[in-house]
C-alpha cells in the first residue's frame, strides 16, 4: 500500500469517526418544543420513594433547564395514572424567570390518600407555559410509585373487631347452652 493511499485511508477513518461523534452529540441534545424563543426541558426527575403506604407522602424533585433564547416562566404539572386506568393531573408549582442556559430545581410533595387505589401509579411530569396551553416537555409515564395498603388501617381494625365480636358472641352462646343443659 502506497503512502498516499494510507494517508487517504487514515483521513477517511478520521472523518467517519468525527461524523459519528458529532451525530452522538446532536442526538444527546434535548428535543423540547419551543414557543416564542422560550424552550424548557426536563433535565431530571426523581422521587424519594418507590413505594408508599396509604396516607404517606412522597417527595419529588424535577430540574428544569431553559434551552431557549429568552427568560421565561413555566409550570409543573404531574400526571398520575392509577392501576385502573384513570388519569389525574395536578399543577404542583411554577418556576419564574428562568434565564437562558439556567437550570432550576423544583421540589414538591405527593400524598397517597386513604382513598387511593392500591397498586402501581405511573407518573408523568409535564412542563407547560403558565396558561397551560403549550407543552414544552414531558417525561412520559416512565416513572412509577407503588401504593400499598396500610397494614393497620381503620378498615383493617374494624374488620378485626367485627371478627372478634362474632367469635365472642358464638363462644357466649355455646357456654350459655352448656350451662343451661347442666342446670336441667
Amino acid at each position: 500500500m502506497s503512502i498516499m493511499k494510507f494517508k487517504s485511508f487514515v483521513l477517511t477513518i478520521f472523518f467517519i469517526l468525527i461524523g459519528v461523534s458529532l451525530a452522538n452529540v446532536a442526538a444527546a441534545e434535548p428535543n423540547c418544543d419551543n414557543k416564542d424563543n422560550l424552550n424548557f426541558c426536563i433535565d431530571s426527575f426523581e422521587t424519594n420513594k418507590n413505594s408508599v403506604t396509604k396516607g404517606d407522602i412522597t417527595e419529588g424533585k424535577v430540574v428544569i433547564k431553559n434551552i431557549g433564547n429568552e427568560s421565561g416562566d413555566a409550570v409543573i404539572i404531574i400526571g398520575l395514572e392509577s392501576p385502573d386506568g384513570d388519569y389525574k393531573y395536578h399543577r404542583v408549582g411554577e418556576i419564574n424567570d428562568i434565564r437562558p442556559g439556567e437550570t432550576q430545581p423544583y421540589e414538591f410533595q405527593l400524598s397517597a390518600r386513604d382513598s387511593s387505589t392500591v397498586g402501581e401509579h405511573r407518573i408523568n411530569v409535564r412542563i407547560m407555559d403558565p396558561a397551560e396551553k403549550h407543552l414544552y416537555d414531558a417525561t412520559g409515564y416512565t416513572s412509577s410509585i407503588y401504593i400499598k395498603e396500610d397494614s393497620i388501617s381503620i378498615g383493617w381494625l374494624i374488620n378485626k373487631f367485627n371478627r372478634v365480636t362474632v367469635g365472642v358472641s358464638a363462644l357466649i352462646t355455646i357456654l350459655a347452652f352448656i350451662v343451661g343443659r347442666r342446670s336441667n
